[in-house]
């Protein structure tokens, strides 16, 4: 906000005296308007001080100080004003301005109110308590304050720019986006005023408004970095990232130290999901100033994301240690510790949380969003110890708390699916990957969703989403709806054509379908959803991919002799519970260690390093650099399947393979596993073929794999016999 500067009242005698002091403070003026501030002072200290001993000259030396900096000593000078003149409205309307350059902004808000109650119609003092008050988070007061500014100054641009502020604050956008152009229609040329017009259009998340004021404003004052910075963020939330970044690194070319323009690069890089550069930037911010509690907790978030678990945990506890009662990093660190399996105390960091928002001492604004943090943290612990009806029953005070996240709606719904109540569970599911404050899913294609209306004589788009297991998974659900449909067209990667197209008949595959007339759409997964999937009526005939025999053969002559056993043990490390679901190659030892086994890898790209480092006596076979190396992924795997005697894999698109190829599959699961393979079972409806194995506890990979390899072994007992 804008607000007022101290006013320097000259002497009204027309005395020689007087008229010799005038001179001193009209040169002092000179002076300090040339930034001579020393300079000014000594003239202050011209005639023995005399003028020093007016209000008027205790008022220059108290501007002079704020003017240049050193606010303690322009409050001595104000103070001294008061003294001398304490009925001066004027005088206490300085000390204000003074006090709150020393951020004792209370103190700042009292001394304005002095000076309104000796001439209430004193705009500046209102304006200025609106600023203050505005910083203290007292709004209703404060736009109390900017519309009496408006009132009694209605021609004021900076006093409608204030009440916007103001507005904006309490998060009333559109009422401040008025008050914005009732201060521009009094002065175009107000960047100010500009930046905070786009930035409420962002909030209101009207972006291409939003991109032309900020480009007003910097076309006005092209050396502002805060509307460089705030251009960069209104690109990032449009999705351009990379002109979002572009826009950050100018503003950083000409101001490299400049905290906004970092902070803006370091959030627009982890949204290009490079987090490691990221972490620099919070770092070098860190560096600038130690004591910045964003760049520290944000450099813990950077962390985390990155996986370094104990290495955010222990920036959160530090953080804490300085701010124990601050609620945003008590939930970050309640979140952490679901992230290092330590399930028992998140729930009790969450309760403690929820006992102090409960206890009312808590901002009730902050404590809102932490409550349903703290909700959906204790309902994940829960999930994670596979207390179902009670992690529901807290997605449920969540949404309470958030009616409109689409997230938590998409997490309970997750939680239903996995207790195999789908029905309950799919609605909610639509809400999977929406943005906070999105209404519902809008595709990119104009065809209306398909709900379920009869498809005879019409095209359906079908889009694939998800990973490429997602897409084996469900695309078992197309052939019956193109047996209805004049064309089903499946809209996914290139990569999965070939294989897709193995066992799926009666079905387009395409990449885009830019143009083309469809009469409905869909995404892939919410199919089952449409047609009223319940457990008993998953499709589940098997096989319904299959590959292609001629390169059965061709890799037939390369797989060892014996009891074949295909293994997968990393998943995309892109995938946020990767580190729950993969697993180290050498888990598989044991198997390796059975008379007649032999591991066959079927890992590509990341995870096929671990082979350099087996541990002694282990052999992993491997199948060369031109397995599955062409554009078709899995073709190869497909066809190597078919040769083997069993699959062992994490929870990966290797194990949807061999469940649509119909191949014995063993998957090796974490506790608490992705929806589909429910709880506690060891079979899945999903797949006929497979067998599920789960770590007993939480982090523990041992006991599945002392299991698999009992199993394994009797398994090859019996083909002996």
């Amino acid at each position: 906000m804008n607000w007022s500067s101290p006013r320097n009242p000259l002497p009204a005698s027309p005395s020689k005296k007087a008229a010799q002091l005038e001179r001193i403070l009209d040169n002092a003026k000179r002076l300090l308007a040339a930034g001579r501030h020393d300079e000014a002072i000594a003239e202050l200290g011209r005639k023995g001080g005399a003028i020093l001993r007016e209000p008027a000259g205790q008022t220059m030396l108290g501007s002079i100080y704020s003017l240049s900096g050193r606010p303690e000593r322009a409050l001595a000078a104000f103070d001294a004003a008061v003294r001398m003149a304490p009925r001066s409205a004027q005088a206490h309307f300085n000390r204000g301005f003074a006090l709150k350059q020393l951020g004792r902004l209370d103190e700042a808000v009292a001394a304005y109110r002095t000076a309104l109650a000796i001439d209430p119609r004193m705009v500046e003092a209102h304006h200025n308590m609106a600023v203050a008050l505005n910083e203290t988070g007292r709004l209703d007061e404060a736009l109390d304050a900017a519309d009496t500014a408006v009132a009694l100054s209605p021609a004021s641009a900076e006093a409608h720019y204030n009440r916007g502020v103001v507005l904006a604050g309490t998060a009333r956008h559109e009422e401040a986006l008025a008050a914005y152009d009732a201060a521009l229609k009094r002065r175009p040329v107000y960047p100010d005023a500009h930046i905070a017009r786009a930035s409420s259009l962002r909030a209101l998340r009207r972006s291409d408004e939003a991109a032309e004021a900020i480009e007003t404003a910097i076309a006005q004052e092209p050396t502002r970095s805060d509307a460089r910075v705030a251009k960069a963020l209104i690109l990032r939330d449009a999705g351009q990232f990379e002109a979002a970044l572009a826009a950050a690194e100018e503003t950083l070319e000409h101001a490299p130290d400049n905290a906004d323009a970092l902070f803006a690069k370091a959030g627009i890089l982890e949204q290009l999901r490079r987090n490691a550069e990221a972490l620099a930037i919070y770092d070098a911010l860190i560096a600038l100033d130690p004591k910045s509690v964003p760049a520290r907790a944000n450099r813990g978030t950077a962390l985390r994301t990155l996986r370094r678990f104990e290495e955010a945990f222990a920036a959160f506890e530090e953080l804490l240690s300085e701010l124990p009662d601050a609620l945003p990093l008590q939930i970050n660190r309640a979140g952490l510790l679901n992230e290092l399996d330590r399930f028992e105390e998140a729930i009790a960091a969450c309760n403690r949380i929820l006992e102090a928002i409960e206890s009312g001492t808590q901002d009730p604004d902050v404590s809102e969003s932490v409550a349903a943090e703290a909700f959906t943290t204790r309902a994940a612990a829960r999930l994670h110890l596979h207390r179902l009806e009670e992690a529901i029953a807290d997605y449920d005070r969540a949404i309470a708390c958030r009616p409109d996240s689409m997230t938590i709606r998409a997490d309970r719904a997750l939680a239903l699916l996995a207790a195999g109540r789908f029905q309950e569970g799919w609605p909610g599911y639509e809400f999977r990957g929406l943005k906070e404050g999105d209404a519902a899913y809008t595709p990119e294609h104009p065809a209306p969703l398909w709900r379920g209306e009869p498809l005879a004589g019409k095209r359906l788009l079908v889009t694939g989403e998800q990973g490429l297991g997602d897409v084996i998974q469900f695309v078992r659900y197309l052939p019956s709806l193109a047996r209805d449909a004049e064309e089903v067209c499946l809209a996914t990667r290139p990569a999965l054509h070939r294989v897709l197209a193995s066992g799926i008949s009666g079905v387009r595959f395409a990449e885009k379908v830019d143009g083309e007339p469809f009469d409905y759409q869909i995404r892939l997964l919410s199919i089952p959803g449409v047609v009223g999937t319940d457990i008993p009526t998953i499709p589940s005939d098997v096989p319904y991919l299959r590959p292609e025999a001629e390169r059965g053969a061709r890799w037939r002559e390369r797989l060892p002799q014996g009891f074949r056993v295909g293994i997968h043990w990393q998943g995309n490390r892109d995938y946020g519970a990767d580190h729950r679901r993969s697993f180290p190659v050498a888990l598989f030892a044991p198997l390796a260690g059975i008379a007649g086994v032999q591991l066959v890898s079927l890992q590509k790209g990341e995870g096929l390093e671990q082979l350099r480092a087996l541990p002694a006596g282990m052999l992993v076979h491997t199948l060369g650099d031109d397995f599955d190396a062409g554009a078709d992924a899995f073709v190869d795997t497909a066809a190597v399947m078919q040769e083997l005697d069993l699959v062992v894999s994490s929870d990966s698109a290797v194990a949807h393979l061999a469940g649509a190829l119909a191949r014995p599959v063993w998957v090796l699961l974490p506790h608490t596993s992705d929806w589909r393979w429910l709880l506690d079972r060891t079979d899945s409806p999903w797949y006929p073929t497979a067998r599920l194995f789960r770590q007993p506890h939480p982090g523990e990979w041992e006991p599945v794999f002392r299991l698999v390899a009992e199993e394994v072994a009797a398994l090859v007992r019996r083909k002996r016999q």
